[in-house]
C-alpha cells in the first residue's frame, strides 16, 4: 500500500474496532464520545485526500464504501442515543445495556461479520495488486520521452489484402539533459488504455492503477548533447499488446545513450496511442482471425506428427501452416521499415523534430517480444539497414523458416512456451548460424514485459508469470539486452556474451 493508503486503512481499522468492538464499553470513549463520531468522519476525510494525492484504485472501493456505511451507522446510533432531558440519561442508559433481542443480536453480529470480510478482501486485493513503479535504469543519462505519430499512406489490411492509409503511433525513449520541470510520465496514460487491456485479456475493468504505475522518464525533454549522435534500436511488442510494453528495458538502453522507437501495430496492439491523446482500439476481427488461424496450424501439425514432445521439424511445419499469422508479421515488419525510414528523415531535418543530427543512422538495431520478435527478424531479412536484432520469447512466424538471416542475433526466452511447448528458437532455418539462445528457467512468456514488475504476485497467481523473483529477471533481461546492443551497435568488448555459461544461475546458453 501506498503511504495514504497505509493511513487511511489504519484509521479505518481503528474505526471499526471503536464502532464494534469497543463503543460505549471503553470509560474514555463515554467521556469523550465525540470520538466515536470523529474517528469514522476522519477515514472518509483520509479517503478523499488519499484519491486526491494518489489516485483511485478499484481493490480500496470496498474500504472507501466501508468508511461511508460506518460513519451513517454511527450517526444514526448517536441519533437514537440522544436524549432531549438529562434527567433521562439515567433510564436510557439501563435500556441500553439490555441485552438486545436474538433478532438484533443476529444483525449486529451479521453486520460485524460482512465489515470484516470486506475490510480483509480490500487488504488482501491490495496486496495481490500492488502499485509498483518502475525500477530505475542502471546508466549515467536522465531519461526524455516522446509520443509521436507518422502516417504510412499504403499499409497492407491481411484482412481485405488492401492498401489503406493508416496512422502508426510511436514512443521514444532517449538520453535526456534537462529533466528540470518536466512531468514524469506514467506507464499508461490513459484509463481508456488501462480497460482496453482488461478488455483484451478478458478481465473486468480492474487495471485503472497501471495508470499510476510512475517511470522514469520525463515528457519532453531535450536530447542530451552528451554524445554527437546516438545509435537507434527499434521495438516491436507482442501481439494484442502496446508499444510500451517493455518501457523497462527502453529505459535501460536510453540511459546508456541509445535512442529507442517503440512501434505500435494499428488493430493488432489492444491500444494504439497517438501524440494527440487518440486512442485506437483493437480490431476483435482480426484478434479472433489471427487467433484461429494459429490454433488451426497446431491442431494440423499434432495430427502430422506421432512425436509426443515438440520438436524443431514441428514447430517450422506450425509456422508454415499459420498464412495469417505470417502475413501479419510481414505487415510488423514493414511497420518497422517505415518508421526506420521516418527516423533517417528525422535524423536530415525533412520532418521536424527534436532529433534533427542526433541519430547515428549508421547503427540501427531492433528488437521485440512475441510476435514483435519474429517482426524484428522478418524486418533483418528484408532491410540491411538493420545491424542485428533481438528475438524476445516470439515463434519466428514469417520467412525465416525458409530463408537465412544475414545479421547476428539473440533468441531471449523461457526455452519453451507454457502453452504450446514450442521453443522460439527452434522455428528458424536449421542451416540458419550466427546467433545465441539465452533460456532462463523459472520465467513465462510474460515474465519478459514489464508485467514481471508492474503485477509480480498475482501474476504468479494467474500462471502468467514464472516462479523467478520478478527483480532478478528484470536484471537478467536489461543486462542481456544491453550487452547485446553495446556490443552490434557500439562495438565494445561484452565478456557476458562471450561466456559459455552465464553469470545467472537461471541462464542456459548455446550458440549456432
Amino acid at each position: 500500500m501506498r503511504i495514504f493508503e497505509l493511513i487511511y486503512t489504519t484509521i479505518l481499522l481503528l474505526a471499526i474496532i471503536v464502532t464494534f468492538f469497543i463503543g460505549e464499553k471503553s470509560q474514555l470513549l463515554i467521556k469523550y464520545r465525540k470520538l466515536l463520531t470523529i474517528i469514522p468522519g476522519s477515514a472518509i476525510i483520509i479517503a478523499l485526500i488519499c484519491i486526491s494525492f494518489e489516485g483511485f484504485r478499484f481493490v480500496m472501493g470496498p474500504l472507501y464504501l466501508l468508511s461511508i456505511i460506518l460513519f451513517i451507522i454511527v450517526l444514526i446510533k448517536k441519533r437514537r442515543k440522544t436524549v432531549s432531558r438529562a434527567d433521562h440519561y439515567q433510564e436510557n442508559q439501563i435500556q441500553n445495556n439490555e441485552k438486545p433481542k436474538k433478532k438484533h443480536r443476529f444483525i449486529y453480529t451479521f453486520g460485524i461479520i460482512v465489515f470484516c470480510i470486506a475490510f480483509l478482501i480490500s487488504i488482501i486485493l491490495s496486496w495481490f495488486l500492488p502499485v509498483i513503479h518502475l525500477p530505475k535504469p542502471s546508466g549515467p543519462s536522465k531519461v526524455g520521452t516522446i509520443i509521436m505519430d507518422f502516417t504510412n499512406p499504403s499499409r497492407t489490411n491481411i484482412l481485405t489484402n488492401k492498401k489503406e492509409a493508416q496512422k502508426i503511433g510511436v514512443q521514444v525513449w532517449y538520453p535526456a539533459s534537462d529533466i528540470s520541470g518536466k512531468k514524469r510520465a506514467h506507464w499508461m496514460n490513459n484509463h481508456k488504455v488501462a480497460s482496453l487491456f482488461s478488455k483484451m485479456i478478458g478481465l473486468p475493468n480492474i487495471f485503472d492503477q497501471f495508470c499510476l504505475v510512475e517511470t522514469n522518464s520525463y515528457l519532453g525533454s531535450s536530447v542530451s548533447n552528451e554524445s554527437a549522435k546516438y545509435p537507434v534500436v527499434l521495438f516491436s511488442g507482442g501481439a494484442g499488446m502496446f508499444n510500451g510494453q517493455n518501457t523497462i528495458q527502453m529505459e535501460e538502453l536510453a540511459s546508456h545513450g541509445y535512442i529507442v522507437f517503440a512501434v505500435s501495430h494499428p488493430n493488432d496492439d489492444f491500444a494504439t496511442i497517438y501524440s494527440d491523446g487518440t486512442i485506437l482500439p483493437y480490431s476483435k476481427q482480426l484478434s479472433d482471425a489471427l487467433s484461429d488461424d494459429t490454433s488451426k496450424a497446431i491442431d494440423k501439425v499434432k495430427n502430422q506428427f506421432s512425436e509426443d514432445e515438440a520438436t524443431p521439424k514441428m514447430q517450422r511445419a506450425m509456422i508454415k501452416e499459420a498464412e495469417l499469422s505470417n502475413a501479419d508479421v510481414r505487415v510488423w515488419a514493414e511497420d518497422l521499415i517505415f518508421i526506420a525510414n521516418q527516423i533517417e528523415k528525422m535524423n536530415e531535418g525533412s520532418i521536424e523534430s527534436i532529433f534533427k543530427g542526433k541519430i547515428d543512422t549508421s547503427q540501427i538495431g531492433v528488437f521485440g517480444h512475441s510476435f514483435g520478435g519474429a517482426a524484428a527478424g522478418q524486418a533483418c531479412l528484408i532491410d540491411s539497414r538493420f545491424k542485428a536484432f533481438i528475438n524476445i520469447d516470439g515463434s519466428p512466424f514469417g520467412d525465416a523458416v525458409d530463408h537465412l538471416i544475414k545479421q547476428p542475433f539473440m533468441v531471449l526466452g523461457t526455452g519453451s512456451d507454457s502453452s504450446i511447448k514450442f521453443r522460439a528458437s527452434d522455428g528458424y532455418n536449421p542451416n540458419q548460424k550466427n546467433y545465441m539462445i539465452v533460456n532462463v528457467e523459472g520465467t513465462e512468456h510474460m515474465n519478459f514485459t514489464d508485467l514481471n514488475t508492474v503485477i509480480p504476485r498475482i501474476g504468479k497467481t494467474l500462471g502468467a508469470l514464472g516462479n523467478i523473483d520478478s527483480n532478478k529477471q528484470t536484471k537478467i533481461t536489461n543486462t542481456y539486452v544491453l550487452a547485446f546492443f553495446e556490443h552490434y551497435l557500439k562495438g565494445s568488448k561484452e565478456p557476458l556474451l562471450e561466456r559459455k555459461d552465464s553469470t545467472y544461475s537461471e541462464v542456459s546458453i548455446k550458440r549456432k
